[in-house]
């Protein structure tokens, strides 16, 4: 009995790419979903989404969150994992706390870069911080003696619930942040995919090659080295 092949997953697409598709093809809502999970958000979706975030959010954890996948590339279980003291503001460092990624230790580390938005938000965030030892904590909301932070179905709600009954609805998870850091570094023409890969923490040449196509220089001109015009006019 053979296996069928799974098909290979969709590029990351923008936000019009996706609604001119879903237009084009008359999709309905569940024929559209699989098309949703391709989408990358371009640098203004993301300062979009994080506003409306930042005014709908129903705990004050909840935008950090948002901004903190945003701005490091951070899996929802890395932002979980992650420490007040991972933040080094006057370096502008944060150490992100991986798991397995090298199979012959337990757990890794990587370390991103800060951007400026970021530490002011995060800076605002601690200033307010319920207590105890990790960058998200619930403590407050849930009234816990420790506080600690959500675990995945109650970050998986905390992402959710900002974005309901809004267009931002589409948007799947926090791993829609993550690509798109990653596909806003390519396309900006300025960070080699191998610099790219190692504040994601990608470890293998095919997760790197996820966002080379959306590299400027990949597309019109390298074509262009083909000179057939020239050749028919000289």
């Amino acid at each position: 009995m053979s296996i069928p092949k799974r098909a290979e997953k969709e590029r990351f697409q923008t936000w019009q790419q996706i609604t001119r598709r879903i237009n084009r093809e008359s999709l309905n809502t569940k024929q559209a979903a699989s098309i949703w999970e391709s989408l990358f958000l371009d640098e203004q979706n993301v300062a979009d989404l994080l506003e409306h975030v930042r005014e709908h959010a129903s705990q004050p954890f909840i935008y950090p969150m948002f901004a903190f996948a945003a701005y490091t590339g951070a899996r929802r279980s890395e932002i979980i994992r992650s420490q007040v003291d991972d933040f080094d503001f006057e370096q502008r460092l944060v150490r992100i706390r991986e798991k397995k990624r090298k199979k012959d230790l337990a757990s890794s580390t990587r370390f991103v870069p800060l951007n400026q938005h970021l530490v002011s938000i995060m800076q605002d965030w601690f200033d307010e911080h319920p207590g105890g030892k990790y960058t998200i904590s619930i403590g407050e909301w849930i009234e816990l003696v420790v506080p600690k932070p959500p675990n995945p179905d109650l970050a998986h709600n905390a992402f959710k619930n900002p974005l309901k009954n809004s267009k931002w609805s589409v948007v799947r998870g926090f791993h829609v942040l993550r690509h798109s850091f990653g596909a806003n570094l390519a396309r900006s023409g300025r960070i080699s995919s191998g610099v790219i890969g190692k504040w994601m923490g990608h470890s293998t040449e095919d997760m790197r090659e996820l966002y080379q196509h959306l590299f400027p220089q990949d597309g019109p001109m390298l074509i262009d080295v083909l000179g057939y015009s020239d050749k028919q006019s000289a």
